[in-house]
């Protein structure tokens, strides 16, 4: 599911093959409440609240406990300690390095940088993704006209021009947010994220060109809300 013309560090392809079957239980509650909650970030750039999740899913404060705690198991969202929702894979509560101002939404916080190339192809929805290179710092903008969407692809404009995307895993067993979602990161250059992965060597990558990461975040993230 996570194929993009690369090859992906082995870590990987679970995290963004888990991400592309949306990794929920195959029931009407569950498939409500993780759609409610995507839906909500995209427009307000905020999970759901108690009362507007109860709306959708239509079950009692224990029954809507227990949904989010099963999505959560199944590391499709992150609760605080409080069983609040923090993350709901590609969206974050939580400022990142990847905001995504998506056209006619809202401007919410993307995971890493192939959650931020999927939300504009989740959404089918042209969008502006603004981050930075981790190494020099400098800023790196993705223009994605993704109401132009033709399969796997879409027209997308990559400032500076010759930016890539390195996807990378760390050495350690958990959520996606544990594993990779600090490590995958937009850079200026090719040299760049080869110089910064010198750097971080117990960082498992591969450099993905721009066609193949939007590709991948096409794969994992395109069809969660039902769009074809």
């Amino acid at each position: 599911m996570a194929d993009c013309g690369c090859r992906l560090p082995e870590p990987l392809h679970a995290v963004f093959d888990t991400a592309a079957r949306s990794g929920i239980p195959d029931t009407a509650v569950h498939r409500a409440a993780h759609q409610a909650i995507l839906r909500s970030f995209a427009s307000s750039a905020r999970p759901p609240s108690p009362a507007e999740l109860a709306d959708t899913v239509g079950a009692d404060q224990e029954q809507r406990a227990g949904v989010l705690a099963e999505l959560a198991r199944n590391d499709v969202t992150g609760l605080d300690t409080t069983g609040a929702i923090r993350l709901a894979d590609p969206f974050s509560t939580q400022p990142t390095a990847h905001r995504v101002r998506i056209s006619g939404g809202a401007t919410p916080w993307a995971m890493c940088a192939v959650d931020a190339l999927g939300i504009p192809a989740m959404l089918r929805t042209d969008a502006v993704i603004e981050s930075a290179d981790p190494r020099t710092g400098a800023a790196v903008m993705v223009e994605a006209a993704a109401r132009a969407r033709a399969g796997d692809t879409y027209p997308a404009r990559w400032q500076p021009r010759h930016a890539v995307v390195l996807a990378g895993a760390r050495p350690v067993t958990g959520p996606a947010a544990s594993v990779c979602c600090e490590t995958v990161n937009f850079f200026a250059d090719r040299e760049g994220a080869e110089e910064w992965s010198r750097r971080n060597p117990e960082v498992t990558y591969t450099v993905l060109d721009q066609e193949q990461a939007v590709r991948l975040g096409i794969r994992t993230f395109g069809t969660l809300l039902g769009t074809p």
